[in-house]
């Protein structure tokens, strides 16, 4: 996940959370994209240590299994 700005991983990383918390599994959207950015932040800092030295790059599957895996463990998921 080293690669890519900072600002991409946060765009990709919003549209995982914004998924994931609207889903079944998800505990709910927030209202505003200002709630949301923290979600996307905490999962932009978990993935970076998840896949850290991996060679994986931030924007494919197995990343965004990564992706939940990080929301179930700060507890956005159900």
């Amino acid at each position: 996940m080293e690669q890519g700005s900072a600002r991409d991983k946060l765009a990709i990383a919003g549209d995982w959370a914004t998924t994931i918390l609207q889903s079944d599994i998800g505990i709910g959207l927030p209202s505003s994209t200002d709630e949301l950015k923290p979600y996307a932040v905490g999962l932009v800092t978990c993935l970076d240590e998840a896949i850290k030295g991996s060679g994986s790059e931030f924007d494919n599957n197995e990343t965004s299994e990564w992706a939940l895996l990080c929301a179930a463990m700060m507890g956005h998921t159900r």
